[in-house]
């Protein structure tokens, strides 16, 4: 298995959709994509300084634009509302592809955080795995 050549990174919002009051510094905030020659998408991602101390989120995503799928991600912020996570998908098909990145509050499983292109109607963010 070869490491990835590269990575896309697409920066992560509070989404107004489904707004609770929720906050992130998005400058510093992102979730990062790459897919390696096994085919397996590898996401990760960084929340920086929400208003949500101590709370418990669980990932989704949606692949090119299909319904979301959940993630084993789940992570806890910090007391400053700091927090990262993680997962993979194996079995990709090789081309173009598009992964959007939702980040849901468990406590009352409302999306409270997504990156930029699907929180203004895109399909996420873009790769290539080859």
């Amino acid at each position: 298995m070869a490491l990835p050549t590269s990575a896309e990174i697409g920066p992560i919002v509070a989404w107004t959709g489904e707004h609770q009051g929720q906050t992130v510094d998005s400058s510093h905030s992102y979730a990062t994509v790459q897919c390696d020659d096994s085919k397996t998408l590898f996401v990760s991602g960084h929340l920086y300084q929400t208003n949500l101390p101590n709370q418990q989120f669980h990932v989704y995503f949606k692949l090119d634009g299909n319904a979301p799928v959940s993630t084993p991600s789940t992570f806890t912020t910090g007391g400053d509302g700091t927090g990262d996570f993680a997962f993979s998908v194996e079995g990709m098909a090789s081309g173009t592809h598009a992964v959007a990145v939702e980040i849901n509050h468990v406590t009352d499983n409302l999306t409270y955080y997504m990156d930029t292109s699907t929180a203004s109607g895109g399909k996420g963010i873009p790769f290539t795995c080859p």
